[in-house]
């Protein structure tokens, strides 16, 4: 009897703890002193660890419970109801003491539920509910008024009104609800207009691109985005900033800690890096891991005072902070390692080149594109092939190593520019591989059999369109190029 009355006293301290964020405080109980055999079993129910917060509270419930006598076995479901009601079955076959639930969809954990209540176990719904099953503790915070700061933030960053798009969370979540009712209240006199609404199942960010995606179908006359939590924002930053929109459109959410998390996992998926970012260390656009897979580039973009900026960094995966190689106001088109030591950053309207290494590391050298349209990219040890369009014209450009121009020509139009191994570039057409060499003389020219996608140059040179292979023989090369 003496452990069940320390049930509640335990799991409302440590769930008060979490709520409040302090893990800090030192609190002593009766239970804190129990034989092993009298130990409260708690069985601690994730919905996934996407979220940076939920780390924290797992981290802090664990410790806490712990230093108060009971022991806590936690699973995590990794966003998929079926598997969350495994776990919870799991439970109550080790007849735990309490099940603790951070729900995926409380509706469908209707019946597993019940069932643990059936059998005496106490159940405790935490930031979410799980409706109709009479739980035996519901904590989570004002809902309602995280919705009324959103739409007040939101009024206060758009204040000559406009067209913005709320991207809620998962429609079987209570909280979301909630959040929904607040917001919405919060404009009801404001000169916002909710123009496009798209809710996220069991809170994928993924989703979250989807809908921003569809907004701007509706109209990219935007002036704000509503996201129902950071990792949703993070994806909304991304759509925006690949539409040229960053710096120009609010983003609004329920956090403050971050803007984004870049997580690097080992080939054995075993996390290996992660990263939160600031609001002004910027949402990761581009990456790209170096030759020796030591270190990851990240090129974040970040909107401050209505200004958009590039940051570009470089993570060592072993250990080490991140380092700053510089800012650019311009949203990064490609990225890729011309070496271990040297990165190729290509921006809106010129080509830059770090050196990542050392205390020189920084820009090196540059080459702009004179008013050009990048269509094309490709890098080799050797230097760089870019494909530019001037309106109705293309020009093929062969840049090596240090960025020099090796050749600058028009072309004819085309799709893409492979720069070849050994010298010269491919052109790929609606119907035809070109060859060329350093010097952009034509070689050789050969038809396919459907648009080409990509091309591979090994032994042999394969070109991908679709679904097919198709391996490309070139014409035999003659002594005398003009036979």
């Amino acid at each position: 009897m003496k452990k069940k009355t320390g049930i509640f006293l335990i799991i409302g301290i440590v769930l008060a703890l979490m709520l409040t964020g302090c893990g800090k405080q030192s609190v002593e109980t009766e239970t804190a002193h129990t034989t092993e055999e009298d130990k409260l079993q708690i069985g601690l129910s994730f919905d996934s660890f996407v979220i940076e917060r939920w780390l924290r509270d797992r981290d802090m419930f664990v410790s806490t419970a712990q230093s108060l006598g009971a022991e806590v076995n936690v699973q995590v479901a990794g966003g998929v109801v079926d598997e969350q009601i495994s776990q919870i079955e799991y439970f109550i076959q080790k007849k735990m003491d309490v099940i603790v639930i951070i729900p995926i969809d409380g509706d469908a954990l209707y019946d597993v539920v019940k069932e643990a209540k059936s059998k005496g176990i106490y159940v405790i719904c935490y930031d979410r509910i799980t409706p109709n099953v009479n739980a035996d503790l519901y904590i989570t915070i004002d809902n309602e008024m995280v919705g009324t700061l959103m739409g007040e933030s939101l009024i206060k960053a758009c204040p000559d009104g406009g067209n913005i798009f709320a991207i809620y969370g998962s429609p079987t979540d209570k909280n979301v609800e909630e959040v929904e009712k607040g917001f919405k209240e919060a404009l009801k006199d404001s000169n916002l207009d909710i123009v496009y609404s798209g809710y996220c199942d069991n809170w994928l960010a993924e989703l979250a691109a989807a809908h921003v995606n569809k907004g701007l179908e509706v109209t990219d006359d935007v002036v704000g985005v509503m996201c129902g939590n950071d990792d949703l924002a993070s994806q909304a930053v991304k759509v925006l900033s690949e539409n040229r929109l960053a710096g120009q459109v609010a983003v609004v959410t329920d956090s403050t800690d971050s803007v984004a998390k870049l997580t690097v996992y080992n080939s054995s998926m075993q996390q290996q890096l992660v990263w939160n970012l600031t609001s002004e260390q910027g949402t990761p656009l581009r990456m790209a891991f170096a030759p020796d897979s030591r270190r990851l580039a990240v090129a974040a973009v970040s909107a401050v005072g209505g200004q958009l900026t590039t940051n570009l960094y470089v993570l060592p995966l072993s250990q080490g902070d991140p380092v700053c190689l510089g800012s650019e106001n311009s949203v990064p088109q490609w990225m890729g390692w011309m070496s271990n030591g040297f990165l190729l950053v290509l921006y809106e309207n010129r080509a830059v080149l770090y050196n990542t290494t050392g205390g020189s590391a920084g820009e090196r050298a540059s080459y702009d594109f004179g008013g050009g349209t990048l269509v094309s990219v490709s890098n080799t040890s050797n230097g760089a092939a870019l494909l530019l369009s001037n309106g109705q014209t293309s020009t093929a450009v062969l840049l090596d190593g240090e960025l020099t121009v090796g050749y600058s020509g028009s072309v004819l139009s085309a799709s893409q520019i492979i720069r070849a191994k050994n010298d010269g570039f491919y052109l790929l057409t609606d119907s035809t591989v070109e060859r060329f060499n350093s010097v952009g003389e034509f070689q050789w020219s050969q038809p396919l059999s459907a648009r080409p996608q990509a091309l591979i140059e090994g032994k042999k040179i394969m070109v991908l369109s679709g679904n097919t292979v198709q391996v490309v023989t070139p014409p035999e090369q003659t002594a005398s190029s003009g036979q």
